[in-house]
């Protein structure tokens, strides 16, 4: 598989590039992230993304405006005409921060996504809760935190110029996406 590599050094970001197969003017940008490496995030997107653009998951902050330097390269540079972004949990959350701040990203799918910016860890009490533990101990965040939200906080997905295909289930043990997309929908609408 042709591959090409940009470094935040020479490019401003850092991915990996492959060309796509079925159109050479449609881009998918997929985040990687928490709980895999390179090697998996590729294979997993392998499947299903023909051409991928990835933000490492060892970057101790990842700001919007990596996502707008690999649109930009793969606009001018690639001559893109349709990008697209995609991934799951907090990633899904980044990819909607991003749409609604790049004008450019005309097709998102947030796989399981929460519409705040996340600000807090929860593991010690989760495990003294009822009804969570150790294996809900992500949703016992999500829902404490969905107790004391600040607006401020809030990512607003009506400024998206994007077309949205939300994934979510409902009462997840990980997300309260099944909280979440309603809410994020009734706004969009």
């Amino acid at each position: 598989m042709n591959m090409e590599r940009c470094t935040l050094e020479k490019n401003g970001f850092e991915a990996v590039y492959f060309p796509g197969t079925i159109s050479s003017l449609k881009a998918v940008i997929s985040v990687g992230g928490a709980s895999c490496d390179e090697k998996m995030s590729i294979s997993m997107r392998g499947s299903y993304v023909r051409q991928d653009i990835r933000l490492p998951k060892d970057l101790v902050q990842i700001h919007v405006d990596y996502v707008e330097k690999a649109v930009k390269r793969l606009k001018e540079e690639k001559k893109i005409k349709g990008i697209a972004m995609t991934d799951i949990s907090t990633r899904a959350a980044y990819t909607l921060l991003a749409a609604s701040f790049i004008p450019d990203i005309g097709c998102i799918i947030p796989v399981v996504p929460y519409n705040y910016i996340l600000a807090e860890t929860w593991l010690s009490t989760t495990r003294k809760t009822l009804g969570y533990g150790i294996r809900r101990f992500m949703r016992f965040g999500y829902d404490k935190m969905e107790k004391r939200q600040l607006p401020e906080a809030r990512i607003k997905v009506e400024n998206m110029h994007a077309d949205v295909l939300f994934l979510a289930v409902k009462n997840d043990d990980a997300w309260s996406s099944d909280i979440a997309v309603p809410r994020m929908v009734k706004i969009g609408n």
